[in-house]
């Protein structure tokens, strides 16, 4: 005995034999596009903003490379960055060391700094007892110290100002050295 199937009913654009999406008259493709662009023979286009010659920030653009911008940056290097990131503001290679960082910056971000830089303070002894260090301290005898504004507490941008203490030292140390200005 054979059974009979319904043909499956296709999409209603003129030349589309794709099958209907869900319970719509159209294809998955000609449905996205009615419902991104209120028309569904509107094909997609990608607007680039971006031309060789225009600059972001340190970067300026060479060429396209795909989806991606040869570009030349300030610091002599040569990378390609894509679309979306120059869109989103990226303005440098990403290269850290060649692109260095604000001159002044706020006490936790100068902390961060010191754990980027010399690693995190785990990674040696405390200067104190020997103990495995917990957390940089600042010595309270940096040269050019700094307030921060909110919280009070001094720190410096010169990371010799900093040694590595275990928690039970480092709170001693705090103690024995006044924090606020």
């Amino acid at each position: 005995m054979t059974t009979l199937t319904a043909p499956t009913p296709t999409c209603d654009i003129d030349s589309c034999q794709r099958p209907r999406y869900q319970q719509r008259r159209l294809c998955v493709t000609h449905a996205m596009r009615a419902s991104r662009y209120g028309d569904p023979h509107r094909e997609y286009t990608p607007t680039r903003n971006i031309s060789p010659g225009q600059r972001f920030g340190h970067l300026t653009v060479i060429a396209p490379d795909g989806y991606r911008w040869q570009c030349a940056c300030e610091c002599g290097a040569v990378k390609a960055i894509p679309t979306g990131n120059l869109n989103r503001g990226q303005t440098t290679c990403g290269d850290r060391t060649a692109h260095r960082r604000a001159a002044t910056v706020g006490y936790f971000q100068a902390h961060r700094r010191l754990s980027v830089d010399r690693g995190p303070a785990s990674d040696y002894p405390c200067s104190d007892c020997g103990n495995p260090a917990q957390h940089w301290s600042y010595s309270n005898a940096g040269e050019h110290e700094l307030t921060d504004p909110t919280t009070g507490l001094r720190y410096s941008l010169d990371q010799d100002d900093y040694t590595p203490r275990c928690a039970p030292c480092h709170a001693i140390h705090d103690g024995q050295t006044t924090r606020a200005a």
